[in-house]
C-alpha cells in the first residue's frame, strides 16, 4: 500500500467451494503481499455468477475501469483454474472521523 494512504479496501475475485474458503485465501493472499487485514467492508462478501461477469457485474459497477478487469472469457479460466484476480484496491489519505 502507497505509504500515504491511512487505509484501504481492496476487491478480490476468487473461484473457491464456498464463501469462507474463498475470503481465507484472500486474506492469505493480502498478508503474502504485505498488507494486515483488519475485516470484510460493510461485512458482506458477495457471490459473483461468472457467467453474468461482464455484462451484469463490470459494465454495470465498474464500467469506466473495465479495462482493469478480466473478460468474460478470462473469468471462465479463472473458475476453472481456480484462481484469483486481485481487483480495485481504494485508498485513502486522511484518518477516519468519528461522527
Amino acid at each position: 500500500m502507497p505509504q500515504e494512504w491511512k487505509g484501504a479496501i481492496l476487491c478480490y475475485y476468487v473461484a473457491a467451494p464456498d464463501y469462507e474458503s474463498a475470503l481465507l485465501r484472500a486474506t492469505d493472499d493480502l498478508k503474502f503481499d504485505g498488507y494486515k487485514y483488519e475485516n470484510v467492508h460493510d461485512g458482506k462478501v458477495s457471490q459473483l455468477d461468472p457467467a453474468d461477469w461482464w455484462e451484469k457485474y463490470v459494465i454495470e459497477k465498474w464500467s469506466e475501469y473495465s479495462d482493469h478487469f478480466p473478460s468474460q472469457e478470462d473469468i471462465q479460466v479463472l473458475v476453472a483454474t481456480g484462481g484469483i484476480h486481485k481487483g480495485p484496491a481504494l485508498g485513502w489519505e486522511n484518518e477516519a472521523a468519528n461522527t
